[in-house]
């Protein structure tokens, strides 16, 4: 959905409908032209992210984008690998998980794979050994929180750049 006018534009959910979006943000648009996004996660269950409205005191802004599909994941550990390609990798563990970029792929450069933390147990995200993973250096490299979404990029071989709903660094000065 795209905001064409000065309006607002919002998801409302029907009977029995339940929307998931990170905690601190709102299902509308956030501006005139932003676009958002919902994304059939279950049945009567939808995911919004992209340029949505953030709450009172909200830090962190969501990305938006196409997927070629969901893929649950139980797993405390995982390894990015091609056919997570361009895949929304939703965690379902109540413990942490832990995302590892490798340091040799034949994920291709430029490759986007968006990880959802789906569950209590948040995600952090590490690079394999002599591989890199850039990101924000007001952020931590994990999620915001339940139902936040990270972007994992591949920049070059071996190097990744992180985006997304990451969690902030606290600073006391």
């Amino acid at each position: 959905m795209v905001q064409s006018g000065n309006g607002v534009a919002s998801f409302i959910t029907g009977a029995g409908v339940a929307i998931q979006l990170p905690e601190t943000f709102l299902p509308s648009t956030r501006h005139r032209y932003a676009a958002i996004s919902a994304l059939k996660i279950g049945p009567n269950a939808w995911r919004v992210h992209g340029d949505v409205t953030p709450a009172p005191n909200a830090i962190v802004m969501p990305n938006g984008g196409a997927l070629s599909g969901v893929a649950a994941a139980s797993a405390l550990t995982i390894t990015l690998s091609p056919e997570h390609v361009g895949q929304l990798i939703e965690t379902t563990s109540a413990t942490p998980v832990t995302v590892i970029a490798p340091l040799e792929s034949e994920i291709p450069v430029g490759a986007v794979i968006r990880v959802a933390q789906g569950a209590d147990g948040g995600v952090t995200f590490a690079a394999a050994a002599g591989a890199r993973l850039l990101h924000c250096a007001s952020k931590q490299p994990r999620s915001s929180g339940r139902d936040g979404m990270v972007d994992v990029l591949k920049t070059a071989e071996g190097v990744w750049r992180i985006t997304g709903d990451l969690a902030l660094i606290k600073s006391f000065a």
